[in-house]
């Protein structure tokens, strides 16, 4: 189901019935990077696409209403990225919990989670349907309110938990574009999302 973007005079009749996402962007260039703020009187401009399950708005933040294993709730930004960067505020890290990136459909992506067993942080990847954790998050587990940062390109993707790396994964197997939001079950939610270029390695000069 599409997640449609009303008028500011319209907010106040569809709280609760369906999500608005205002962004804040940086600026025009691809290469900018883009804010979605979970508050229905932010700027109603972007926003996310539910391509699977059903995430709305609730309390200032976005929550997973409708979602399962077999069907995970999955809400994609309106701009791609082979290459990027995503950070989230993990509001409630249920076991479900989750981000995506390099999404090509609902069969080829990688994935950030929570398991069921609340344990660490899982990555991993689904290719053809088929779903493979490939490493754990180290340190201690997710707690709410901490900021979880995901950064990919076309062979890795590294996890950071409030600017830790605990994971790393690498792989060409999927090749989709694109990031968003991702939950196994009904509870979970996220605030302050920003997507963005991948951060470049900083070179220092001699001496």
């Amino acid at each position: 189901m599409a997640l449609v973007l009303l008028s500011a005079a319209a907010v106040a009749l569809v709280v609760g019935l369906a999500v608005v996402f205002g962004r804040d962007d940086s600026g025009p260039s691809r290469g900018a990077t883009s804010t979605f703020r979970f508050d229905a009187a932010g700027a109603l401009e972007g926003g996310l696409e539910a391509v699977s399950g059903r995430v709305e708005l609730a309390d200032g933040r976005a929550v997973a209403t409708a979602a399962s294993a077999d069907e995970p709730a999955v809400a994609l930004v309106d701009r791609q990225s082979r290459d990027g960067r995503l950070t989230v505020v993990a509001s409630d890290p249920a076991p479900g919990w989750g981000v995506v990136v390099r999404w090509e459909s609902a069969e080829r992506y990688w994935f950030v989670a929570v398991p069921d067993d609340g344990g660490a942080l899982a990555l991993g990847r689904v290719r053809d349907g088929r779903t493979t954790v490939l490493a754990r998050a180290s340190g201690p587990l997710l707690a709410a309110g901490v900021t979880v940062d995901v950064r990919y390109d076309d062979n890795r993707v590294d996890l950071r938990v409030d600017g830790d790396l605990v994971a790393s994964a690498r792989g060409r197997s999927v090749s989709g574009l694109g990031v968003g939001l991702r939950a196994t079950a009904v509870g979970p939610m996220w605030d302050d999302l920003t997507v963005g270029p991948r951060p470049r390695p900083v070179v220092r000069p001699d001496g």
